[in-house]
């Protein structure tokens, strides 16, 4: 994209299919993008994802939208993600599962179950 000495900031969005970075400078004028592709295991109603792979692909497209831009120009981050995506990590927060995708459907009799009881309670 473009060279330049202002304050960037780069946007991530780490969604179910890929992570895309966006380099932006103070009126949305955009500077570099990145992405790189995410892959899943589905089987059934299981869906998840390798957290790993989620690290090295926001370095990626980071990496991507970062390529043609002065080092020290990021001023600020921004990430957003996948809702409802859980991994269960260890105390030094390093994955010790897969990540069980939003649409992972395994516990749907659970928490019906949950649900039916919490609606007797009320």
């Amino acid at each position: 994209m473009t060279q330049t000495a202002e304050a960037l900031y780069v946007g991530i969005d780490l969604g179910t299919q890929s992570v895309r970075a966006l380099a932006v400078d103070g009126a949305g004028t955009v500077h570099g993008t990145g992405s790189a592709a995410l892959a899943g295991r589905r089987d059934g109603d299981r869906h998840e994802q390798d957290p790993e792979e989620w690290w090295h692909a926001v370095g990626e497209a980071c990496r991507g939208a970062l390529a043609d831009l002065p080092a020290g120009a990021v001023q600020a981050v921004a990430v957003d993600g996948t809702s409802g995506t859980v991994v269960l990590t260890d105390r030094h927060g390093r994955p010790v599962t897969p990540g069980i995708m939003y649409d992972d459907t395994r516990a749907a009799e659970d928490t019906a179950a949950v649900n039916d009881a919490s609606r007797t309670r009320m």
